[in-house]
């Protein structure tokens, strides 16, 4: 059903995504839970329970590991042995393991995990594959999609976190159709400590099938800046999230971590993001089933985007776009 053939490129902010989305791609008990990325440490934090409900703290470091980066993960060991009653099972996990940090691992009874980007390239396209069978075999969500869309579009979305205030139209309007899309907007404004900084669109895209039925897939916030001057022509910025990858087809889970995904970004600038996001309290829910779909987490994903989609407008300058596509260049 995708319209265009996209280009696999695995950025670490993709990578994190896989991670939690697909446990399985390093061992097929884990069932995520929770996520922390330290920006002093380059690494990221994966906690996960397995079958038997016991904890396991997957420490991924962003890129090849380093002495110094190796002592602070035993380090990290040693504190969370010391708070936690419970036992826990560590791994450490990295794009590139030398051979004497793996064999210092199998002497201490600790996994290690090496995901290179040639690794996760091979896992993805098999997986991407297996869900487009998936879709195409059995329609089990699909009114489950469609009843997600009706309420991204027909509910009340007027909410407010940190210092900011999201007033969102109650019209839906239907836009011109393009080809095999057909796209649903309601105009929203956004306040900042009062003040009336953005004005945009919250927008579905449809896609029509080869029997003609529509599938919601891209939910995008497109902002427009009016803190600059009005005399000034202000270019909007759009950012999108794919439905279709964030729903695991085979479980029903709606993943609500939303990845940048952006061409153009240096990890500094995503690393800056997700702290913001962190900061305004928008990065402690993970997942929900589609069936069991709430206000709640409509709220936080719709709050998710819109901040998402101001952070990287600030990082950079727009090039035009469209949902599914990523341009962009850097300040």
């Amino acid at each position: 059903m995708p319209h265009r053939k996209e280009v696999i490129m695995i950025t670490l902010d993709k990578t994190l995504f896989l991670l939690k989305k697909y446990p399985e791609i390093m061992d097929d008990s884990f069932i995520f839970k929770s996520a922390h990325t330290s920006l002093t440490g380059n690494y990221t934090k994966l906690i996960f329970k397995n079958d038997k409900n016991e904890d396991h703290y997957v420490y991924f470091f962003h890129s090849e590991l380093a002495a110094s980066q190796v002592g602070a993960f035993f380090d990290e060991v040693a504190k969370e042995l010391k708070q936690k009653a419970s036992p826990i099972k560590f791994m450490l996990a990295s794009p590139h393991l030398k051979d004497r940090y793996k064999l210092l691992c199998d002497n201490l009874n600790i996994r290690w995990f090496d995901l290179n980007d040639k690794r996760l390239k091979k896992w993805l396209n098999m997986t991407t594959q297996n869900e487009e069978n998936s879709r195409k075999g059995r329609d089990v969500f699909y009114d489950d999609l469609i009843m997600l869309g009706e309420d991204l579009l027909r509910m009340d979305l007027n909410s407010s976190w940190a210092d900011f205030s999201l007033l969102v139209g109650t019209q839906e309007t239907v836009v011109e159709p393009t080809g095999n899309e057909v796209r649903k907007q309601r105009l929203m404004q956004l306040y900042y400590r009062q003040h009336l900084t953005y004005e945009g669109t919250i927008e579905l895209v449809y896609e029509k099938d080869e029997i003609n039925r529509q599938w919601p897939r891209w939910l995008s916030v497109t902002v427009k800046d009016l803190s600059f001057n009005r005399k000034k022509t202000v270019k909007s910025f759009t950012h999108s999230v794919d439905l279709f990858e964030s729903l695991d087809w085979r479980t029903g889970q709606l993943h609500l971590d939303i990845p940048v995904n952006r061409y153009g970004f240096q990890m500094v600038d995503i690393d800056k993001v997700y702290f913001l996001i962190e900061r305004w309290g928008l990065s402690h829910q993970h997942s929900c089933h589609i069936r069991t779909f709430t206000k709640e987490n409509r709220d936080y994903l719709i709050k998710k985007l819109v901040s998402l989609t101001i952070l990287l407008k600030r990082a950079t300058k727009t090039a035009p776009y469209k949902h599914g596509e990523v341009m962009s260049s850097m300040n």
